[in-house]
């Protein structure tokens, strides 16, 4: 298993993203992936309007996962509509 940094934007609104970071564990434990670490980076403006939204709350998580399941994680990630931009990214070893 190798570790990933997954940094996701949501739909800013409170109610939206508790909801939206439970469907995010819930993807994530459904293909067993291990979070090992779990960041809020918090509400941000974008410099560009994604879906109409001029603002989203930034996430930041660490799990440990293999590989073959990272495009699983993508698709299952675009299909939420509360998921603005997801990005998966291998972590390299320092």
């Amino acid at each position: 298993m190798r570790v990933y940094e997954i940094t996701n934007v949501l739909v800013d609104s409170p109610a939206v993203v508790e909801e939206t970071k439970k469907q995010i564990r819930d993807i994530l434990s459904k293909f067993s992936a291990e979070i090992t670490h779990e960041e809020d980076w918090g509400s941000k403006t974008l410099y560009h309007k994604i879906q109409g939204n001029t603002s989203g709350f930034y996430t930041y998580l660490e799990c440990k996962a293999k590989p073959e399941i990272i495009k699983s994680l993508e698709h299952e990630f675009h299909l939420n509509q509360n998921i603005l931009r997801s990005l998966i990214v291998k972590k390299e070893k320092r």
